[in-house]
């Protein structure tokens, strides 16, 4: 058997061990083919220490984004990262040759591989400036290797993160969420920060809400149509009890109703 056939059974055999641990839904499986994973990775760690050791330096493999949260499903990339400590002029020679020796089965596997190799200076520059790269330290999680240095990667982004998150989350770029509305949204983040004791109310959206029958309106009983002021575009929606149910709000129910039938 090839090696890329022999680590494509290696990653279905996990794929099949969470479904008989935790069954095909929810965290309890994503948790599960995590775990089984960690136990994947570690050991094609462990075989591209023997086979191709650094040449100089310490390495630690760390498990960041989903990954590292176990936050796992089926067609989630899998996110790696590389910390090492060996002089710039030598990474080439001394750490590539280990780096390629752990990406390459899992790329004979069929996954789809987010991964990076940084000298441990190097990631925290990155987390002073770059938000993907402090969010991806404060949730890594270490794998294998040197144990000193990937707590020390850890906790230096954690801290990091402590003193720039308000910079960074003042500066959260606009979102724009799918919607049926004939213009579409624009959803702004803010973030601030307040010496007073701040005590939540309710908004009008959370005053308006109500009680909807979700097994009626699987029946088909709200059905109807809503058409946007001034627009001349009719989408679909429910009416219920002198409420309109309509765009994201419909699709999203109508996503739940779905799930439900198939489970």
């Amino acid at each position: 058997m090839s090696s890329k056939a022999r680590e494509a059974e290696r990653r279905a055999a996990r794929l099949d061990e969470a479904l008989v641990r935790a069954g095909r839904f929810g965290r309890e499986y994503c948790r599960a083919l995590s775990d089984l994973t960690d136990d994947w990775v570690i050991d094609i760690f462990d075989r591209a220490m023997q086979g191709h050791p650094p040449g100089s330096g310490r390495v630690a493999l760390l498990a960041v984004g989903g990954y590292g949260r176990g936050e796992l499903a089926p067609g989630s990339d899998l996110d790696l990262l590389l910390v090492h400590d060996a002089k710039p002029k030598k990474v080439s020679a001394d750490i590539e040759p280990t780096a390629s020796a752990i990406w390459y089965p899992l790329w004979d596997a069929g996954v789809k591989l987010g991964h990076g190799v940084r000298r441990i200076d190097e990631q925290l520059d990155l987390a002073r400036t770059d938000l993907d790269s402090a969010t991806a330290i404060v949730t890594a999680r270490p794998l294998a290797g040197d144990d000193r240095l990937a707590e020390e990667v850890v906790l230096k982004g954690r801290e990091l993160w402590r003193s720039n998150a308000p910079r960074f989350l003042g500066q959260l770029p606009p979102l724009h969420p799918r919607t049926s509305g004939p213009n579409g949204i624009e959803v702004t983040p803010f973030v601030f920060l307040t010496e007073v004791t701040v005590e939540a109310t309710c908004g009008p959206e959370a005053l308006a809400a109500f009680w909807l029958p979700l097994e009626t309106a699987a029946a088909g009983a709200f059905d109807s149509t809503y058409t946007y002021p001034d627009s001349g575009m009719t989408f679909p929606s429910w009416t219920y009890d002198g409420h309109v149910i309509w765009g994201l709000t419909w699709r999203i129910l109508g996503d739940v109703l779905a799930v439900g039938r198939s489970i």
